[in-house]
């Protein structure tokens, strides 16, 4: 039987990370075309998984037309020539632009060939596998609790209750305690009437862009940074100004160059993808002055914001500029697969239009969630949540830059101030990228390359570290195996 390297590290869902780690086998050339997969049963008595999650993998790797399933023979890998190449780009995180001609897309819309002509990168922690898709580690989920309250309001919920789904923005309450979550948290200054409850992350940010952007706008976004907002945006025709990001946050000075009025700037001022870096006090400042000038909107992009190291959490932009902020928060990052809604709160002079807008797609939300995160935000129980399972992180990740330090002395750099679940690490020599993620994956240590975020020149040497999942007394033995693997 091939070998599988597949640890009980809390990653979701199980049956993705199980299709990942057998296209890896396949591109490795340990499984070949025509190989024989192991039955469901063999592969889960192997792995620890249920037979149940390795026939879901399995199904979901012939649907993707990886795996073939024979009659009377079992599933095997397939032979086809399109295989090694679309193991590649599967593997490179990207989807490749479309040939309009050969696939009948003439017919679409601007915004759809906009679609069509985009290499759609995936560099969001929430698509990447080796990031544990930006979740919390399951053993730190409240999943008693969050059991406990669903079962409460399944149970209990009267018909008068499902009057909410008459609400576009989700569900009343919720959204209040929300209101108030946001306002003790991060000083975020609105009221319910301007907060907007999605089923993900993404849909926020989407509906911001298809609402107010126009083909030819100008538009900045954060360079290295979030590519799903490059790409929106060049789907939707506008001009793209890429800015720099230092140890401050964007930078203001590369900002004030640009002529024109903006009129969108994405921004990720509590927590910067992938550097950690926090907006300084003075860089905000200086950001509010050009902004108030020369950007007519600001997407504050909030969504990974519940934890910092070395660093005070801070208030944020749209506290000082909420008549031109939208401001983005999702629950990914604490309750995630529990619950991944996003959360949008728009300036009060555009509530009408997101209304209209929400009324002709699809509000639907699952009411029985909303009323147990309702819940969880009133009593203060996901507050405290959020402070206990800190302790636990600021522990993982002190560890594991101990072990850094001691064993790569100064060939490895990072910041003694981030924020989130992992850690940006610098190689400070050059060094074969190819052997540092070999290294890597030979030892069982997630480490991803950044090159991803960049929307140009990548700088080299350059890693992210998820050390959430890595429980404490792993850390010390994963480093040196790393460290030794790599001759250090």
């Amino acid at each position: 039987m091939f070998s599988i390297l597949l640890e009980d590290d809390g990653k979701t869902p199980i049956y993705r990370q199980l299709s990942a780690a057998i296209l890896q086998a396949i591109k490795s050339g340990r499984l070949a075309p025509g190989d024989l997969l192991p039955s469901a049963q063999e592969l889960a008595d192997s792995v620890g998984l249920s037979r149940r999650t390795v026939a879901k993998s399995y199904a979901y790797l012939v649907a993707q037309g990886f795996l073939e399933g024979i009659p009377g023979s079992g599933t095997l890998v397939k032979r086809d020539q399109l295989v090694e190449k679309r193991l590649n780009d599967d593997f490179s995180g990207s989807i490749k632009p479309v040939d309009e001609l050969t696939n009948g897309l003439t017919s679409l819309s601007e915004y759809g060939k906009g679609l069509a002509s985009l290499e759609i990168t995936r560099s969001c922690s929430a698509d990447l596998p080796e990031l544990n898709f930006g979740a919390p580690p399951m053993e730190l989920l409240p999943i008693s609790k969050w059991k406990e309250l669903l079962l409460k309001y399944c149970r209990t919920l009267k018909p008068d209750q499902f009057q909410d789904r008459q609400e576009v923005f989700g569900l009343l309450s919720l959204r209040e305690a929300l209101v108030s979550f946001l306002r003790r948290t991060r000083g975020v200054d609105c009221n319910a009437e301007q907060v907007i409850i999605f089923n993900g992350s993404q849909g926020p940010l989407d509906r911001v862009i298809r609402l107010l952007v126009n083909s030819g706008d100008l538009c900045v976004v954060e360079n290295p940074g979030y590519a799903g907002v490059r790409q929106s945006l060049q789907a939707m025709g506008a001009q793209l100004n890429l800015v720099d990001v230092d140890n401050f946050g964007i930078r203001v000075d590369q900002l004030r160059t640009i002529a024109d009025r903006v009129k969108f700037c994405h921004i990720t001022p509590s927590h910067h993808d992938p550097s950690g870096v926090t907006m300084s006090a003075e860089r905000r400042s200086e950001f509010l002055e050009w902004a108030s000038l020369s950007c007519e909107y600001i997407i504050e992009d909030a969504w990974d914001s519940d934890f910092y190291y070395g660093v005070q959490a801070p208030p944020a932009i749209q506290s000082s500029a909420r008549h031109q902020t939208f401001y983005i928060y999702t629950f990914w990052k604490l309750l995630f697969p529990l619950s991944s809604l996003g959360v949008l709160v728009v300036p009060r002079h555009l509530v009408d239009i997101f209304q209209r807008a929400m009324l002709l797609s699809d509000w639907a939300f699952p009411i029985p969630e909303h009323y147990v995160l309702t819940e969880l935000l009133s009593d203060g129980y996901l507050e405290n949540h959020i402070s206990r399972v800190f302790k636990k992180y600021r522990v993982r990740r002190q560890r594991l830059l101990h072990c850094l330090s001691c064993r790569f002395m100064r060939e490895l750099s990072f910041s003694d101030c981030s924020a989130s679940l992992h850690q940006l690490i610098q190689f400070a020599s050059p060094i074969d990228h190819a052997l540092v993620l070999q290294s890597a994956a030979k030892v069982g240590l997630p480490l991803m390359p950044t090159a991803r975020f960049y929307g140009g020149t990548v700088k080299d040497g350059e890693y992210l570290l998820p050390f959430a999942n890595i429980p404490e007394a792993k850390i010390d033995d994963l480093v040196n195996r790393f460290a030794a693997e790599l001759g250090y």
